[in-house]
């Protein structure tokens, strides 16, 4: 029986395609998933506060992963930002 030219050049084409589609896929296989945060417990968020409406003065805080126990660790002094002043 033979074959139509326009067929042969089909099925060898998937039979190139074929395996190259799967060596590059492969990879893909073993991905995990994406973790937002490394294994173990969390600690502290900081986060700044501004005191005034410009947003010209402000302070740096942490607070627990929960949101207890806010803490100012950063203070206002002569022109400038002194650092854990408590």
């Amino acid at each position: 029986m033979r074959t139509h030219l326009a067929f042969r050049g089909w099925r060898q084409a998937v039979r190139v395609t074929l395996p190259c589609v799967a060596v590059l896929a492969a990879p893909l296989v073993g991905v995990g998933v994406a973790r937002a945060t490394p294994p173990g417990q969390n600690g502290l968020i900081s986060y700044r506060e501004y005191f005034d409406p410009q947003h010209s003065t402000g302070a740096l805080f942490v607070v627990n992963p929960d949101g207890t126990d806010p803490t100012q660790i950063t203070f206002l002094g002569a022109g400038n930002l002194d650092t854990n002043q408590n």
